[in-house]
C-alpha cells in the first residue's frame, strides 16, 4: 500500500523550505574578496573571491549604494578612491553591484620594545 500523497507533500515542502533558507545568501549574490583592479571609466571592479580566488568582475551603476570602513554611506563616492587591495563585501544583482560595502583595515599590533634599565 502506498502512503497517501498527503503524508509525502508535508516533508517534500519542508525540504524545499530548508533548502531555500540554506542557498538565501549565495541567491542574493553576495560577494567577499579583495580589489583587484579598477577600470574607473568603464565603471567596473574586479574582485578576488575570498576562499575561491576567483576573480569576478563587477559592474558599477549608477545606482550602487555605497558603505565606507566607517559604516558610513556617502551620497557620493567616487570610483577613483577605491583601490586595489582593498577588502569589500559586494551585494549583487545580476552581475552589477547593488551596493559595495568597504571593509576596514585590521590593525597591526604595536610591538613595545623592552626597556633596558640596569
Amino acid at each position: 500500500m502506498l502512503p497517501s500523497p498527503r503524508r509525502l507533500l508535508i516533508p517534500a515542502v519542508a525540504s524545499l523550505f530548508s533548502l531555500t533558507m540554506l542557498a538565501g545568501p549565495s541567491a542574493a549574490g553576495e560577494l567577499l574578496g579583495k580589489v583587484k583592479s579598477v577600470d574607473v571609466d568603464g565603471r567596473k571592479v574586479v574582485v578576488t573571491e575570498k576562499g575561491t580566488a576567483k576573480e569576478v568582475e563587477v559592474a558599477i551603476g549608477p545606482g550602487t549604494t555605497w558603505v565606507n570602513a566607517k559604516g558610513k554611506s556617502p551620497k557620493k563616492f567616487d570610483l577613483t578612491k577605491l583601490k586595489p587591495g582593498s577588502s569589500v563585501e559586494v551585494s549583487l544583482d545580476d552581475g552589477a553591484a547593488s551596493r559595495v560595502a568597504i571593509k576596514a583595515k585590521k590593525a597591526k599590533k604595536k610591538v613595545k620594545a623592552a626597556s633596558a634599565t640596569a
